[in-house]
């Protein structure tokens, strides 16, 4: 039995809908198969699996953008997949009333603020045949750091308190 936050399907225990593995939700097509050693990175813990693997599953997909012939495209599935993962985070918090979460919320807008406009950029640049080698190794670094803090500073400290093994042991609404 694993933990299952969807209001949609609440008896479920198995993952659906935003709450399964980003490659199979999402199209991170490049992610399959490729960047494993950076699924192997350690990122802190949320003590929620799906929401850890989810994790994983960005970070890698970041990484594996300065191996992509498709970056652009990419970059705007990984937009459609960090959307979905922060979707499913703020179902959280409404969900197990998770505590100070007003700059959590904050730190997501912004987060995809830069990715939908650093995607915007790109789309420019490629349409114009600009090279965007050092645009991809820019956000590749910033966007790893920036995933590395989040998890470390918000996500872990927010939830691991509230989630032993996947499941919630605080109080539900």
């Amino acid at each position: 039995a694993g933990f299952h936050p969807c209001k949609q399907h609440p008896n479920q225990k198995e993952s659906c809908c935003i709450f399964g593995p980003l490659s199979s939700s999402r199209s991170i097509s490049f992610l399959k198969g490729k960047a494993q050693s950076a699924m192997a990175e350690h990122l802190p813990t949320m003590n929620i699996p799906e929401m850890d693997r989810q994790h994983q599953e960005l970070h890698a997909a970041v990484l594996a953008l300065k191996e992509s012939p498709k970056c652009v495209e990419e970059l705007g599935h990984i937009l459609d997949a960090v959307e979905a993962h922060f979707q499913a985070e703020e179902t959280l918090f409404e969900q197990y009333q998770i505590p100070n979460v007003i700059t959590h919320r904050s730190e997501h807008k912004k987060f995809l603020a830069l990715l939908r406009k650093t995607h915007e950029e790109w789309r420019t640049k490629d349409e114009a045949n600009e090279d965007l080698s050092t645009d991809v190794e820019q956000i590749v670094k910033s966007t790893a750091k920036w995933l590395k803090i989040h998890t470390s500073a918000y996500d872990a400290p927010q939830y691991g308190t509230f989630f032993k093994d996947g499941e919630y042991i605080g109080k539900v609404r």
